[in-house]
């Protein structure tokens, strides 16, 4: 197992560092606090987000499903990396919280304190992430909250997302 989970984080750290860098001008997203979220960053504003200078910053990220036990497969499939400022990757997948019923989803997160405060407008720190499967994860849905009947979704093996995010004190 310990085999494994190297093996994928040294396949993951190799196609993270063929992504292309954050340096293009990109919209930024605003957050007004510290805390970045990793998808929020990565997928809804192209690795660039803002915070309020001053901010010790912490990179989260959550996973919510339907049925505490699809919830408890991803805790045991997947493998969460981290590098902050282009340091080692560190595996963080054991950091996740045990599943807490929201009264809609069984909702699981991660919070990492990177140990790094932009003190000024225009600091700025890289943070690396990727969330990875080591085997195929379906998720039920139920009908009554909103889920197709009988329509799963299946997350394949790999790489579910990842890449790098820079963080700018404003």
């Amino acid at each position: 197992m310990r085999h494994t989970r190297l093996a994928v984080i040294l396949a993951v750290a190799a196609v993270l560092a063929l992504l292309p860098g954050s340096a293009q001008p990109i919209a930024r997203g605003h957050t007004t606090l510290g805390t970045v979220s990793a998808f929020h960053c990565l997928a809804g504003h192209g690795g660039q987000v803002a915070v309020e200078a001053g901010s010790p910053i912490i990179i989260q990220q959550g996973w919510g499903t339907q049925v505490l036990g699809d919830q408890n497969n991803f805790l045991n499939v997947q493998t969460t990396i981290i590098s902050v400022n282009d340091a080692p990757m560190l595996d963080v997948s054991d950091q996740w919280s045990a599943p807490v019923n929201t009264g809609v989803t069984w909702a699981s997160s991660i919070e990492f304190a990177t140990g790094v405060t932009l003190a000024q407008a225009g600091d700025q720190m890289r943070f690396t992430f990727a969330l990875v499967f080591s085997r195929q994860l379906t998720e039920q849905f139920n009908p009554a909250i909103g889920g197709g009947a009988g329509q799963p979704i299946v997350h394949e093996a790999g790489l579910s997302f990842g890449g790098t995010c820079t963080v700018t004190a404003e």
